[in-house]
């Protein structure tokens, strides 16, 4: 090590990060391939704050290493990891954890970032050095959130709370948790707390905003869920789109453009607002959405043109995130307009289903997984069904269809339908259906197609905390899990039901 490295390291050891920082240019112009001196560098740069420097340095480091060298592993990961290169980052860290404990806690956030939470929870659970015990907890209860279990992610958070009562982040996170398992007064209870520390976090809105709907508070909850799009998390899934917002009332000089967000079930049950907005902004309008429901939604009523997602047309004059229409519209939870499904467009194309000589009752057995598996196992729900002497008709896509693999009796649609226009079309022509928490069950409820919902214990907002129904989609019953992962109970109820249905006294009788 040169002299100058010298000078610069003690002057870091001191805690004289400036004038070390300050040093650095003529250390490296000294020795620009020294794989020590560019690793100083990018330490001293890093603690100057300058990450970008720090890691354009020890990449050269190590560029310049062949041997195991877990501090500069460990740097370059974290580094790597701080700039959004976690595909990068996942290497290092790798050989860096076994031998620097804190390296593990880097490879575990970044393989969330990568979407593989499981991994990052497990790299956690074999490190309990990785961090302070309130670091670790709240990395881990992310990761287990994230990897569908909410349960034990509370049961991680609460921990972390315990060691650090004042931390807002881990008051936010716990909320996020608890509206998972629909625990939502709870989750207001500790939004509450991590605003009260930090007001202008915007999780902790967002966990506030959908506590409070989860609650009914729909006027409160859809005005704080404005604080989506300050959120990372949330925000950062979109493109940037330098358009006035609509402020709800005339449009002049273009369109409005009514920007779809977030997933299919979500458009499906706040397209219905949609005819009002393009009433309010006597305007034509421009909705984007997926794929998927371009044909469902291009008659709806006031609206011109159906665009890709993040798309707007040229001419639009402001835009409106489409679940901020409910907050436009001032919608309550004791006035919730029905669905109107004259505004959706079945296709004339789609898959016939077959004639039966019992009623036909479509299946959906599977729904997202995460941040809980809201689906159920084919078997067991298909006889029940079987019980009431009705034709099955499968209406599930994807990987879980293959659950279904021998059942016989089955009339397997779902591989044919093209999008969710087909998917209306054949429901249409359905007695009833039953579906896990997924966009075809709130097709359906759009459609006023006689439905009954299988519920997990702690369901989503929309669906309410308790009863057989939701203000949303009045033709739905709901079955829900009696307690987290009692399907066997939900089946029992689900029995109940279609008897009920089966001897003509409606899907709400008893």
């Amino acid at each position: 090590m040169t002299g100058l490295a010298r000078a610069v390291a003690r002057h870091y050891r001191a805690g004289f990060i400036d004038s070390a920082h300050a040093l650095c240019p003529d250390m490296v112009a000294a020795a620009p391939d020294d794989p020590a001196v560019r690793h100083l560098a990018a330490v001293v740069a890093a603690a100057a704050g300058a990450e970008a420097e720090a890691l354009a340095h020890a990449e050269r480091a190590r560029a310049g290493v062949t041997d195991d060298d877990p501090d500069l592993d460990a740097l370059l990961g974290h580094l790597l990891r701080r700039a959004g290169r976690a595909a990068e980052a996942e290497a290092p860290l790798r050989r860096a954890a076994h031998a620097r404990p804190p390296a593990a806690l880097d490879l575990a956030w970044v393989l969330h970032a990568l979407d593989r939470p499981a991994e990052g929870a497990a790299v956690l659970e074999d490190a309990p050095e990785a961090a302070a015990a309130p670091d670790r907890l709240n990395a881990l209860g992310v990761m287990r959130l994230a990897a569908g279990a909410p349960e034990a992610a509370a049961a991680c958070l609460r921990d972390a709370l315990v060691a650090r009562p004042d931390d807002a982040v881990l008051s936010a996170n716990l909320a996020g948790a608890l509206i998972h398992l629909g625990a939502f007064e709870a989750a207001r209870d500790h939004a509450d707390a991590a605003l009260a520390r930090a007001p202008d976090d915007a999780p902790a809105h967002c966990h506030r905003a959908l506590a409070s709907l989860g609650l009914g508070d729909y006027r409160a909850g859809f005005a704080e869920w404005a604080w989506r799009w300050r959120n990372p998390h949330y925000a950062g899934r979109y493109r940037r789109i330098d358009l006035p917002p609509w402020d709800g009332g005339p449009v002049q000089g273009g369109r409005l453009w009514v920007r779809g967000e977030e997933g299919f079930g979500d458009h499906i049950q706040f397209s219905r607002f949609v005819p009002a907005a393009a009433r309010a902004a006597g305007a034509p309008v421009s909705l984007s959405c997926s794929d998927a429901l371009h044909r469902l939604f291009a008659g709806i009523p006031g609206v011109g043109t159906v665009r890709p997602l993040e798309d707007p047309p040229p001419d639009a004059a402001c835009q409106v995130p489409l679940m901020t229409l409910a907050q436009w519209l001032d919608v309550t939870r004791d006035a919730v307009p029905p669905p109107d499904p004259a505004i959706l467009s079945p296709a004339a194309d789609a898959p016939p289903v077959p004639a039966a000589d019992a009623p036909r009752v479509g299946m959906v057995w599977g729904g997202r997984r995460r941040p809980r598996d809201r689906g159920c196992a084919f078997r067991p729900l298909a006889d029940v069904l079987r019980r009431h002497g009705v034709a099955l008709v499968s209406l599930q896509k994807g990987g879980r269809v293959a659950e279904a693999a021998g059942a016989a009796d089955v009339t397997f649609l779902g591989g044919a339908l093209r999008d969710f226009a087909d998917t209306a079309a054949v429901m249409g022509a359905l007695d009833l259906v039953v579906a896990v928490d997924s966009a075809p069950l709130h097709l359906a409820g759009a459609l006023g197609v006689p439905a009954v919902g299988l519920m997990l214990a702690g369901a989503d907002w929309r669906w309410e905390t308790a009863g057989p129904a939701t203000p949303w989609y009045p033709s739905v019953r709901l079955v829900r899990q009696p307690a987290p992962g009692d399907w066997p109970g939900a089946f029992t109820a689900l029995d109940a039901v279609l008897a009920g249905w089966r001897a003509g006294a409606g899907l709400f009788a008893g």
